[in-house]
């Protein structure tokens, strides 16, 4: 006796559903490694160019009117911004945005170059270079930001130790970040293929 699957490819259909979901919370595990990338080089450029970020006011615009206002000072009483919502719709935006970029490399290259078929030292071998390219990219940034620390205006009474200790510790999260997407990414790429073992 033979039993059919009712609905054909339904179990391909499960994994790259699976495979999605995991590709959308590896990305939310690049977010804050992104983010504090980010404040890095914006460290940088304050401690060597000087307090001038004007260029930070256009990111303000994709921002709704009322969190612009709050953050400009100019909040009236009446309008309450709620930042909870807003820090969350902002890493929710960020995490697809990532997924999104991510997935159209996939394509790109699938449709480029065709799919190579590998074997599980391969794979092991594309996760580890991925995860080395991670970890080298958060490295080079927290690097410049402890080198401009010396070139950075203090107020009375800081000593630049405690800034090279809070860039200590930012550097250890983004690599735990970096390290934890490289690794979830790994594990979608494979079910995404169909070959999660």
């Amino acid at each position: 006796m033979t039993v059919t699957d009712p609905i054909p490819g339904k179990a391909n259909l499960i994994r790259g559903l699976a495979g999605w979901f995991v590709q959308y919370f590896a990305s939310g595990l690049l977010v804050p490694a992104l983010l504090l990338c980010f404040a890095a080089l914006v460290f940088c450029q304050i401690a060597l160019l000087g307090p001038n970020v004007g260029w930070l006011g256009q990111l303000a615009g994709a921002l709704p009117a009322s969190a612009r206002a709050w953050l400009g000072g100019a909040s009236n009483a009446g309008e309450d911004v709620d930042l909870g919502a807003l820090v969350w719709r902002v890493f929710w935006v960020l995490s697809l945005g990532v997924m999104a970029l991510e997935l159209l490399v996939r394509w790109l290259r699938a449709a480029l170059f065709g799919k190579p078929a590998m074997s599980a030292a391969g794979k092991r071998r594309v996760v580890g270079s991925r995860m080395f390219l991670a970890l080298m990219l958060v490295s080079a940034v927290f690097g410049a930001a402890m080198l401009a620390v010396p070139h950075a205006h203090m107020a009375a009474g800081a000593s630049r130790a405690d800034l090279y200790g809070v860039f200590s510790a930012l550097y250890a999260v983004a690599l735990g970040f970096a390290t934890a997407w490289a690794a979830v990414s790994g594990v979608a790429a494979r079910l995404l293929e169909g070959t999660l073992r």
